[in-house]
């Protein structure tokens, strides 16, 4: 089961001239230190790629395109509105169907990151816990049975 409680990375947040127009990778930390990706388009943006293609001949002159990532389209790529559509996801038991699983926070990425203190506390228990049992965390009840 996801966990509510989430940190959302957008790529390269405030650098869109036009939040309508455009695309975002999105990554989204759980305190169990698992991570999630998935890119966000808007529908300008994919009519603007359409159209790029119908220009450049690509993707029989924009007749189609194919994304090499998962992809959730939306109306604009502001904080507020992917913050929405994640929460809906995860209350909606879609999340793990959208976002492709990326891998666990290690100690390293949590010195580095920008991730609130009490977010950076649990991903820093869960991944020491993980260390000391050998198990991941929805696992940790079962290490005594070994």
């Amino acid at each position: 089961m996801i966990d509510k409680k989430r940190h959302i990375h957008i790529a390269s947040e405030g650098w869109a001239d036009d939040s309508e127009d455009a695309h975002e990778t999105v990554v989204v930390t759980f305190p169990d230190s698992t991570t999630w990706i998935c890119d966000f388009y808007t529908f300008k943006c994919i009519e603007s790629i359409r159209k790029g293609y119908a220009i450049s001949g690509g993707c029989l002159n924009g007749a189609y395109w194919c994304p090499s990532t998962p992809v959730i389209i939306v109306d604009n790529v502001s904080r507020q509105r992917i913050e929405q559509a994640v929460d809906d996801l995860i209350d909606n038991k879609g999340f793990d169907y959208y976002f492709e699983y990326f891998g666990r926070v290690e100690e390293r990425h949590v010195r580095n990151s920008r991730l609130t203190c009490a977010f950076r506390a649990r991903c820093r228990r869960s991944s020491n816990e993980r260390r000391r049992t050998g198990l991941p965390p929805s696992r940790q009840g079962d290490a005594g049975a070994r």
